[in-house]
């Protein structure tokens, strides 16, 4: 069977439509129905990656369906990677702490220090090195998840 052009895109949209296991079904269908079950041709055709296809014919063929892993995908969080980072930011923090707004979970508290300060703190008395440490703006953004806000210091 010749495949049409506009038969093409609306095979195209139908598996844009569909996600994980249903558009690799889809697409394994598809491919043996049209294209005698050759990922290779679904990928010419259709502009697939030739290895979902191939998951997918695979999963039809077994019954067993692959389960994505999209959450261990991407990078962690510096405070996940460094499980202490946390508790130390916290003590040397604690004495310089105002609460502003504890109706709020976490409360919002207010540090009159700047986090080039902080970051000297850990790596003098708390044995971090400058390569462990996040880059200042990732700093901020710790101290904003824990619930710091950084006011500014009068010099």
């Amino acid at each position: 069977m010749k495949l049409t052009e506009p038969v093409v895109v609306t095979i195209k949209n139908a598996a844009k439509k569909l996600t994980g296991p249903k558009r690799r079904r889809f697409m394994a269908e598809t491919t043996l129905e049209l294209l005698e079950g050759s990922p290779t041709k679904a990928e010419r055709t259709f502009g697939w990656g030739r290895e979902t296809v191939r998951k997918g014919l695979k999963e039809l063929e077994t019954g067993i369906i692959c389960v994505d892993n999209y959450r261990g995908r991407g990078n962690k969080k510096t405070e996940d990677k460094i499980p202490s980072l946390k508790r130390d930011i916290k003590k040397i923090l604690a004495p310089y702490a105002k609460v502003v707004d504890s109706s709020v979970n976490p409360p919002v508290i207010d540090v009159k220090l700047t986090v080039k300060m902080i970051r000297k703190t850990l790596i003098e008395k708390k044995s971090y090195t400058d390569k462990q440490l996040p880059a200042e703006r990732t700093f901020l953004d710790i101290l904003k998840r824990l619930g710091y806000r950084l006011k500014r210091v009068d010099k």
